[in-house]
């Protein structure tokens, strides 16, 4: 599978749709609290959502956007002039086995929703989407495993992380069990709310690999005088600093 790279004026589209994904995610979790059975109608199983994590985050949104053109408030992105299209072509022309058919079963773009949904929420719990929590748990994290746990507890389906439990059962290890058990709970604070956006835009950039390739100032430039995501009183310096911080906090 290739992977997909959007160009930074897509990347810069892009990110204007996070708060829209938010907001539509919020009011698909209240119609389903408010009423279950409407929505479950419309759930034919299997209906789980966690192999998308299985994709990186640019992906991942990439697919949901997609997804999103049979949502009205996302309509017009089905337009051929419009900039998401091509983005959308070109993935789905180099990697067309991750796009579902969607036109007669809605579960796809609730489930698509709902875990893009939980994967920004772990961005603002943990600094980086369950897509990286979830490369994390492949490359032998556990502590990714229960902080994935606690944002979506139905990413114990995905095939990574049920292989991890799986073997925890088969070696009977009690303490990854008590571990698990707690992570049932939820997450225990909102560590990095602030700059939501600015934190989106870095994981896009990074992924995409243009972060490495700017320099300070360009990361200015397009982030704080371009995008307007960080503090407005700030300089290339400071910008800098949050940057090189953001790397260690989610390096770790």
């Amino acid at each position: 599978m290739q992977i997909i790279r959007p160009s930074l004026e897509e990347l810069k589209e892009f990110i204007t749709l996070f708060p829209l994904f938010e907001q539509l995610s919020s009011e698909l979790t209240t119609e389903i609290h408010t009423s279950p059975d409407k929505v479950f109608e419309m759930l034919t199983p299997p209906y789980y959502w966690s192999e998308i994590y299985e994709f990186s985050f640019i992906e991942h949104a990439i697919i949901v956007l997609y997804l999103s053109g049979h949502l009205s408030e996302f309509s017009d992105l089905a337009q051929k002039d419009h900039p998401y299209s091509e983005i959308i072509t070109h993935a789905k022309s180099s990697n067309p086995e991750i796009f579902p058919e969607v036109e007669d079963d809605p579960k796809y773009v609730i489930g698509g929703m709902m875990a893009l949904s939980k994967s920004i929420q772990s961005v603002h719990h943990y600094g980086i989407p369950l897509n990286n929590q979830v490369q994390r748990v492949k490359e032998g994290s556990d502590q990714a495993l229960f902080d994935a746990v606690r944002i979506d507890r139905s990413i114990i389906s995905n095939p990574t992380i049920a292989d991890r439990i799986t073997t925890a059962e088969l070696l009977s290890e009690t303490e990854f069990f008590e571990s698990l058990k707690l992570s049932l709970n939820g997450p225990k604070k909102n560590r990095y709310k602030v700059y939501g956006p600015l934190r989106y835009m870095l994981l896009l950039l990074d992924e995409a690999g243009m972060l490495d390739e700017m320099t300070d100032v360009e990361q200015y430039r397009l982030l704080q005088e371009e995008l307007h995501l960080y503090n407005p009183t700030s300089t290339p310096h400071t910008l800098d600093t949050f940057i090189r911080r953001w790397r260690e906090e989610t390096s770790t």
